[in-house]
């Protein structure tokens, strides 16, 4: 298993909406990724979110980066977004329960 992590930074103001087109628009597009296994967007403070993708392969989780910055190109340019960090790993230890299968959502 291998591991993308995303750092950005957004306008606090436009944090949920940030979450809400992440949740509508872009989880639907990296979901069928071949080799998709999770995906993540973390609030860890105002102003501040992580992403987590975890893919069977190397070449899945490079491609959802490179989704990923196409995406924010082309669809949050009225965002006051930035990405900060990317780090991309092989997985040496994972655990996970049968309740991660179920589908988190952004505040309607």
């Amino acid at each position: 298993m291998y591991a993308s992590v995303r750092r950005y930074r957004v306008n606090p103001e436009q944090l949920w909406e940030l979450m809400r087109r992440v949740d509508e628009e872009f989880a639907p597009l990296v979901e069928e990724l071949d080799g998709f296994m999770s995906y993540q967007a973390i609030e860890c403070e105002r102003g501040t979110v992580l992403s987590v993708t975890i893919c069977r392969d190397q070449e899945a989780v490079e491609r959802s980066a490179e989704i990923a910055a196409e995406w924010m190109r082309t669809e949050l340019n009225d965002l006051a977004l930035a990405r900060v960090e990317s780090l991309a790993g092989e997985v040496g230890v994972g655990r996970a329960q049968a309740a991660i299968l179920e589908p988190a959502h952004a505040p309607r």
